[in-house]
């Protein structure tokens, strides 16, 4: 499971969601939080998605630099 926090302005955050639950393949939205104000005066708010892997999915093919590069966030 992965935990994912989105950060911006609802309608953007809301538009992501909705990608994320109906667009990704690769994926199974387990639970999405409310959203949660920002502190102070700011317009951001947060949203927290637990993500979970499909596994019969085919994952996308990634450029070889892309994966030579994630493997060294290690």
């Amino acid at each position: 499971m992965v935990k994912v926090r989105l950060w911006g302005e609802n309608a953007e955050i809301e538009k992501l969601v909705e990608l994320i639950c109906n667009e990704l393949d690769g994926v199974r939205v387990l639970s999405i939080s409310g959203n949660y104000k920002d502190r102070g005066a700011s317009v951001y708010q947060r949203v927290y998605i637990d993500i979970a892997i499909n596994e019969q999915t085919t994952p996308p093919q990634t450029a070889p630099n892309t994966i030579i590069a994630l493997k060294g966030l290690k």
